[in-house]
């Protein structure tokens, strides 16, 4: 499917800087659609109105579900994939803000210079703007008299929303220790809900829009292990409360995601000390693998 754009372009001013918006529009919910890989020479706002679906890029794959707002970098390859089951409404808009490398002043600067420097930017239920998209497919499809000037305040309102919440978000405080706390919590239960999904580090990143070798540092800097280890013990936690809960070792290898029962014996027994069959057998009740790093309230 070929994204259709509204052929109405717009430039708007905001504390002095042009914001230059170079297309934009509406996929409906059809039972299913997909866009080919692609790119531009601007950034590219996506924002799901409903249903769900997957973004793809060189770097991995990014979940998107109903108040997603995801931004694509200039140059950035990137495709969608709307769920046959759960259609997804999705809305874009291009955009490009001129003097980016200018040294004057800006009250919303430090936001653009995330837009610039960080590898995903993606809000998870970011419902401030729903109402705002809500407005402009509005006038998009009833084109009534002044629908270009309504249209126009619209995207100083969704440009702010945006532009504000970049700022808000990835602003730390003095030692950065309260909001990387924050994140990490979120991506442990995040992990909680994904025990049987392979581990993907990009997708993780993604979440909290880091690097993948940043996420991996300051994961690692919080917990005091690497996110992948840490998945693994969630895994074997899980796997032990299984195992006690009569379990069959089949059954659990499944559930917490193993390709072979016999790989998930020889990790369980590398980590517990027994085979799943010996643990169970004998409801081996000891302590945690790592209990004081598999507590989600890091200090």
């Amino acid at each position: 499917m070929e994204m259709k754009d509204s052929q109405m372009k717009s430039s708007i001013i905001i504390d002095n800087r042009k914001v230059n918006v170079m297309d934009y529009g509406q996929i409906p919910e059809n039972p299913a659609w997909k866009i080919d890989s692609h790119k531009h020479d601007f950034f590219e706002l996506h924002y799901i109105a409903n249903g769900s679906g997957t973004n793809i890029s060189p770097d991995g794959r990014i979940p998107l579900e109903s108040g997603t707002l995801y931004i694509a970098k200039p140059g950035e390859a990137h495709a969608q994939i709307s769920n046959p089951k759960d259609p997804m409404k999705l809305f874009y808009v291009g955009f490009y803000i001129d003097g980016l490398d200018s040294k004057e002043p800006w009250e919303l600067e430090y936001a653009i210079s995330i837009l610039q420097l960080q590898s995903r930017i993606v809000f998870n239920r970011f419902f401030p703007i729903e109402p705002i998209v809500a407005r402009i497919v509005k006038e998009m499809s009833e084109r009534r008299e002044h629908s270009s000037i309504m249209i126009n305040h619209l995207f100083s309102q969704l440009f702010i929303e945006v532009f504000r919440s970049l700022k808000e978000r990835f602003t730390l405080d003095e030692s950065g220790t309260s909001s990387n706390i924050e994140m990490i919590r979120s991506t442990v239960e995040y992990m909680k809900l994904h025990l049987s999904e392979p581990y993907d580090n990009a997708l993780l990143a993604n979440r909290i829009c880091m690097s993948t070798s940043h996420f991996r540092r300051l994961f690692s800097q919080t917990v005091g292990i690497p996110p992948a280890k840490y998945f693994l013990l969630m895994r074997i936690e899980f796997a032990k409360s299984l195992l006690l809960g009569s379990r069959s070792v089949t059954d659990t290898a499944e559930i917490v995601g193993f390709e072979s029962v016999e790989h998930f014996s020889k990790t369980f027994k590398k980590c517990v000390g027994l085979c799943p069959s010996h643990y169970q057998k004998h409801r081996y009740e000891e302590q945690s693998t790592h209990p004081e790093i598999l507590l989600t309230d890091f200090r």
